[in-house]
């Protein structure tokens, strides 16, 4: 909704807003981990709902924090609620936890080095997986 985008969730929270909750969002954020927790919040009107928080932090390929990536699901126990939940997991599950900020020329020649690799025969040196050069 456009009254609350751009804006830290604290504003959601209200007197019955779990501290457990709460504190264990802090401690995820400062600490760059997984999250997973159901807190009570609030609507514009004061009314309150269950909400299912998710956050995952997103480090770079120098183990730098850029990002914490958080969605949210009212729970409210109906069906559409458990496929929401289903598809929740599947996001996050293939959502990249490392962003890889090297140089694409740098990143291709490590590709193409692992190719090669790869290709090796098992158990054989550098040398002798090339047969005579000579």
């Amino acid at each position: 909704k456009p009254d609350s985008h751009g804006r830290n969730c604290r504003f959601l929270q209200g007197p019955e807003s779990e501290t457990e909750s709460i504190n264990e969002i802090k401690t995820s954020v400062q600490n760059a981990r997984l999250c997973a927790v159901r807190i009570t919040n609030y609507r514009k009107s004061g009314e309150s709902f269950s909400n299912l928080l998710v956050l995952r932090p997103v480090k770079d390929s120098n183990d730098v924090l850029r990002y914490c990536v958080g969605m949210h699901l009212e729970l409210d126990g109906s069906l559409e609620c458990e496929k929401s939940m289903r598809l929740l997991a599947t996001l996050f599950d293939t959502m990249p936890s490392v962003i890889d900020l090297t140089d694409p020329a740098e990143r291709e020649k490590k590709r193409n080095a692992a190719k090669f690799a790869a290709s090796m025969p098992m158990g054989k040196s550098f040398k002798e997986g090339m047969g005579d050069i000579s």
